[in-house]
């Protein structure tokens, strides 16, 4: 490659033959080492390019997984949450139970003992 030389390096002269025919047998072999270059190249591309879906496929992958824990951890609480729910409901119905019968206690069995009446209250 030390025989090309810039343009304006050269001048103004007059060019042989000979020369023009040795810089087309370097464009020659340039272009057979850039057609090779291209032909080493394409398989690496077609490998990356696997690569990649395959990357691309492992992402989602983890993407779905992740999301079916996270569905599954919801679905969890949820049940949870109603679970809760239904002990809340459970509870204040007991408590209103018991607040019926601590008012029949105070109508009933306290109304003659002032002493249960006041502790009742």
């Amino acid at each position: 490659m030390d025989d090309i030389q810039p343009l304006n390096e050269l001048g103004e002269r007059e060019v042989k033959q000979q020369e023009i025919e040795e810089i087309m047998e370097k464009m020659k072999v340039l272009g057979e080492d850039f057609d090779s270059l291209d032909n080493e190249i394409k398989p690496l591309l077609a490998k990356l390019e696997a690569l990649l879906k395959d990357v691309d496929a492992m992402i989602e992958a983890e993407k779905g997984k992740n999301v079916k824990a996270a569905d599954e951890a919801m679905a969890e609480l949820d049940k949870k949450l109603a679970d809760m729910d239904a002990l809340k409901t459970a509870a204040l119905k007991k408590l209103v139970e018991y607040n019926k019968l601590m008012d029949e206690v105070k109508e009933t069995e306290a109304k003659d003992d002032p002493a249960l009446l006041e502790t009742l209250a």
